[in-house]
Parts: C-alpha cells; structure tokens; sequence
C-alpha cells in the first residue's frame, strides 16, 4: 500500500517530464520518513534503477551495483570494473541514449568507508548531468544536500505522516476515531513502512496493534534496531544509552550525564543536528539564550522501541512476549504522557489559529502548563491540561496555578481546556 504523498510525486513528474539533459532530486529526511516507499512507487512504471547503499566497502559496493545495471539494462562492462564511481559513470553514459531514473538510496558522505567515494560521484555527476537523459535521485539523511554544493537540484523533505494525514489514511479505511490516530500516531511516528504494515494486518484497535508488535520477527523489534546501527555505526551504544534515558523520561542533559557518567555535549548535538533525531524544547516565552530545556525524541516510534524493546531484550531474546505485553500495558499511559502534550500541540497548529503554541514550566513544578496557545491578532489565549483519561483533567487547578501567566496577557480572552483520549 502507498498512502498520501501526492505533492511529492507530483514534483517529481514534473521533474522528469521536463528532461532534456540530466535532472537531480534529493529526497532528505530522518529515517523512517519514508524516503525510500516514496522513490520505490515513483519509479515503479518507468525505466530505472535502484541501489542502496550499505555498510560495505568500495570494491563490494560495486559489485553489487554492477549486478544491478546488469539486470535492469543488460550493461555488462567491458572490462573487468570494482571502482563505483566508473561503473557509476558506465551507467549515466547508457543514460546519454535514453530517459531513464536512477535513485541511489541512503547516501551519505562516508559511503564506502570513506569520505572519496561520495566526492567522485558527486564529481562524475557534474561532468555528465548537461550530456545524459538520467534523473538522478539521491536519498539520504536531512543533511545530505551537503554532498551537493554548487549543483542545482531539486529539494524534497520527507516527513513522517502528520496527525492530518493519519487521519485521513484511517478515514479512507473507515476505521477513524481520535483514539486509533493516536494509537497510530505514538507507536507508529507517522512512519509509513509501520502504518502500511498495521493496516494491511488488520490492525485497528489497540489490543490488536500491540497483539501485531509484540510477536517473533515482528518489523517494530527488528527495523529500528538495524536502521540506528546503520546510522550511528561504531559509536552506536554511546547513543543507545542516551536515547534509552530519554525514552525513559529523563529529559535533561544534565541528569543522563550523571547517569552514565560522561560527557554527552558533542552526542546530543549530533543527535539534533546531523540525525535529527532528537529536539531541544524550551518553555513558553522563554528567551532564545535560555539554558533551561527538555530533550524529546522526535519519531515516536523510536522512543517507543527503547521504551518498550531495547530495555527488555532478555525477554524479547526468550520470546515472552506475553509478559512484555503485560509490561506494555501497565506503562502505556505513563510512557505516553509527552506525547500527549506534542499530539495536541500539532493538533492545534495544524488547524492554523494561534501564532504561538508551547508548553509551560519551571522548578516549580505546580506551574506546569501543559499547553499555551496565543492568538495575538485576535487576543486570544488557550490554556490546557492534557491526560490520557478525560475524567482526569482538573480545570480549577489549571485556572489556579495560571494566574501568574495572565499578566503578560491583559486584555486577551483567556479559554481553559482539557484534552484526553479516552
């Protein structure tokens, strides 16, 4: 199945319908955005080609991409070939005779083991693009558009499915209610491969989406884990170790370095930077120099797989897993409870009425706010609880420990609110 994405499509087409000498895209996104479903139902009725690139060296890397070329467009080298960029180069000069689409997946600068082997395709890329018919796209991370100085290209970025789109996949499956989008949204992350894979399985309610997860050779215990190994390479348990602590509600740099014991500066950088994996939140109104912030795990579906898989490998290792479900089950809510906040949060946003939404807090904790939404054009203020349970939600408290933010909002219609899923 292939859902949404019509936007993109559309600029690819138009892309490749205009042609006349080589074209270049690059689909950039964190991964599990969808990158490469998206490429895959691009060419899937065009004449193509499409690699991925993997954690092996130059010469295998070749090898495999030879045996490719040779399967889609019977190109077999003259001579004996294990340097990418010259077979690379074979293939944009049979490109000179025909339109044809190459994607070369997961790219990045250290392909092949080194920073060379990205620099000479780019390189090729520039001496043959104005001669060939090829439309090039490149997938890589949100960074990758960095390989491509001084060429014009076209510039996609994919993002995960937003609470919109999730709602209208389940709508057109008429399975839509508040509660299955936000199931979807907090284990999934709006990542497609897993919403394909909930919805093809049947899987509408929550004893059915944790019935599906929580399985042998269930894709949300294996993926993640091969992605983020592909992605963090050596240094991989420095960020495992970071992530989990994050997952686990422990959302101040200062806290999880006491935790491990390390200096974790340059790795939470990188993991917001260059992975963009993680964002840094300040509190509402607060100033741009302020130090005070959480670190909160962008793709839902990650914090959830250190959560709820990484933490309990011994019992995903001896297959109990109706005891991770009992687990599961008994720290759902309270895993949740950021999320919560970021699902109303883009709820909010999407429907485009307040020009500032945010979240409030201090060192005292009786301050909290979940949810500061202005409207300043219209003078008007939003404030909200948000709890799993309804009933829950306390809005003569809210109105209470609010008081202190009214007076940065003299003359504004002030609405309290409460949201919960259940």
């Amino acid at each position: 199945m292939f859902f949404e994405r019509a936007r993109e499509l559309e600029l690819l087409e138009r892309e490749f319908e205009a042609i006349d000498s080589g074209h270049l895209a690059l689909l950039r996104g964190r991964a599990l955005s969808g990158k490469s479903s998206l490429a895959l139902e691009f060419i899937k009725d065009k004449r193509s080609v499409y690699f991925a690139f993997s954690k092996k060296g130059e010469k295998a890397l070749c090898e495999e991409f030879l045996e490719v070329i040779r399967r889609t467009f019977n190109i077999v080298p003259s001579r004996d070939v294990d340097d990418f960029s010259v077979a690379f180069r074979i293939l944009l000069e049979y490109a000179s005779k025909e339109n044809i689409v190459i994607v070369l997946d997961n790219f990045s600068s250290d392909i092949g083991g080194t920073d060379e082997l990205a620099k000479k395709i780019v390189n090729i890329w520039k001496e043959y693009f104005l001669c060939c018919r090829a439309f090039l796209i490149v997938a890589g991370k949100p960074d990758v558009a960095s390989n491509f100085g001084g060429v014009d290209f076209l510039d996609i970025v994919v993002e995960a499915f937003s609470i919109s789109e999730l709602r209208s996949i389940l709508t057109f499956q008429e399975h839509f209610s508040n509660e299955l989008v936000f199931y979807y949204f907090v284990l999934t992350g709006g990542n497609p491969r897993y919403i394909d894979l909930l919805i093809y399985n049947g899987c509408f309610s929550f004893e059915e989406i944790r019935d599906f997860i929580f399985r042998k050779d269930s894709p949300f215990v294996l993926d993640t884990k091969e992605i983020l190994l592909e992605l963090f390479g050596r240094e991989y348990l420095t960020y495992f170790a970071i992530l989990e602590q994050i997952s686990l509600g422990n959302d101040k740099r200062a806290d999880i370095e006491r935790v491990l014991g390390r200096n974790i500066g340059g790795y939470i950088e990188r993991l917001s930077v260059e992975y963009n994996l993680i964002k840094k939140i300040k509190p509402f109104n607060a100033l741009d120099s302020g130090r005070t912030q959480k670190l909160v795990i962008r793709d839902c579906s990650i914090a959830f797989w250190f959560r709820f898989i990484f933490r309990n490998h011994s019992l995903i290792s001896s297959y109990e897993f109706g005891l991770l479900k009992d687990i599961f089950q008994e720290n759902f809510v309270e895993y949740c409870s950021i999320y919560l906040k970021i699902f109303f949060i883009e709820l909010l946003d999407e429907a485009n009425k307040f020009s500032t939404i945010g979240s409030f807090w201090s060192g005292n904790v009786k301050r909290a706010i979940d949810i500061v939404a202005v409207n300043e054009e219209d003078k008007k203020l939003l404030l909200a609880y948000t709890d799993f349970y309804k009933d829950k939600l306390d809005l003569k408290t809210l109105k209470k420990r609010s008081k202190f933010l009214l007076k940065d909002f003299e003359g504004f219609d002030v609405e309290y609110n409460g949201y919960g899923i259940k």
